[in-house]
């Protein structure tokens, strides 16, 4: 099939194209950069030059297309208004509808994120039912996620739009070339993380999202939300795990609440000085203390969504960074 995919520079965009050209689909990549050109990838694809957020600059090969897969997003975790972010997870949305539709593309594949979806605890995590409404105090980034979403489902209620969304939680793996959410696996390489937050997160890997990715050009139901997550994890394992795999020492000891909130509230105005983002904000502070568990269970039924050992993720995560990325 002739498949057109966005965001083929970062983590699972690249991984999504590979698979798709291993299984003899023809890929058409959606590539903002100039710079980047075929032999950045070890496949053959062809690269398509223009930019999500204006509808004139998208390629005329999505004309061509039979399959979206839409992978790229501004994931910044600045903590005020981002512009830049809602032209990207907004308004290219907006767009890609647009083109698709006169395309009469056959299936639009959006990977979103769990953190649409209110998230669940170890005893009861959370399942695709619970959908997040808009609300001031989060990251820009999942309010603008949250709005991409409601645009492509209106869109199926009123004029059957095929689309289905992904829901994966953090995702992590090899070839992590632009070092996105493998910053969490990295610091632990770099150098000793004695301290860590109370909540905890759900691991899942790249390799087995973008094999589900793949699997949902033929299997899924339009219109529905799809949570792709693995093990829950509390921060002290994932960073237990790493350090285990790096050599390095492991934690010890647990933030307190109060003194976590004072440490994103210097984040914050580090961004509101510098306009530039942080590792650390009070919005992702607090978001560290909350338990962000969630249950694949449709996924597994309806995708055939099989995730490997989270402590697996992590190890080649690790071996990955300190094979490829700090020896060089």
């Amino acid at each position: 099939m002739k498949i057109f995919i966005t965001g083929i520079t970062g983590l699972l965009g690249r991984h999504v194209a590979e698979l798709c050209f291993r299984e003899g689909h023809e890929i058409f990549a959606l590539v903002r950069d100039k710079k980047i050109n075929n032999s950045n990838f070890p496949f053959e694809l062809e690269i398509c030059y223009g930019d999500l957020s204006t509808l004139d600059s998208i390629p005329e090969k999505l004309n061509h297309s039979e399959i979206v897969i839409h992978c790229a997003a501004n994931t910044s975790m600045l903590s005020i208004k981002n512009t830049k972010q809602e032209e990207t997870n907004i308004n290219g949305i907006r767009n890609l509808i647009i083109v698709s539709k006169q395309a009469n593309i056959k299936k639009f594949i959006h990977v979103s994120s769990a953190n649409t979806i209110a998230h669940g605890d170890i005893f009861f995590p959370a399942d695709e039912s619970k959908k997040l409404a808009l609300a001031d105090y989060r990251l820009p980034y999942i309010n603008t996620k949250i709005i991409g979403e409601e645009i492509l489902l209106n869109e199926f209620k009123v004029n059957n739009f095929p689309v289905i969304i992904l829901n994966p939680t953090f995702i992590l793996g090899p070839c992590n070339l632009n070092i996105s959410s493998g910053k969490l696996i990295l610091a632990a390489i770099k150098k000793p993380i004695l301290l860590f937050p109370s909540g905890g997160k759900n691991i899942v890997d790249v390799r087995d999202i973008a094999r589900v990715i793949v699997n949902s050009i033929h299997k899924g139901k339009t219109g529905n939300n799809y949570l792709l997550s693995n093990e829950n994890l509390t921060y002290k394992e994932i960073f237990t795990l790493a350090c285990k795999y790096a050599n390095v020492v492991t934690p010890k000891f647990k933030i307190p609440y109060s003194l976590g909130v004072v440490i994103g509230y210097m984040g914050s105005c580090f961004e509101l000085i510098t306009k530039k983002t942080t590792t650390i904000n009070i919005k992702t502070m607090r978001l560290s203390y909350q338990n962000h568990y969630y249950n694949a269970d449709k996924a597994i039924k309806e995708l055939c969504f099989t995730p490997r050992p989270a402590k697996e993720t992590i190890k080649d995560t690790v071996s990955w960074f300190k094979n490829e990325h700090i020896s060089n």
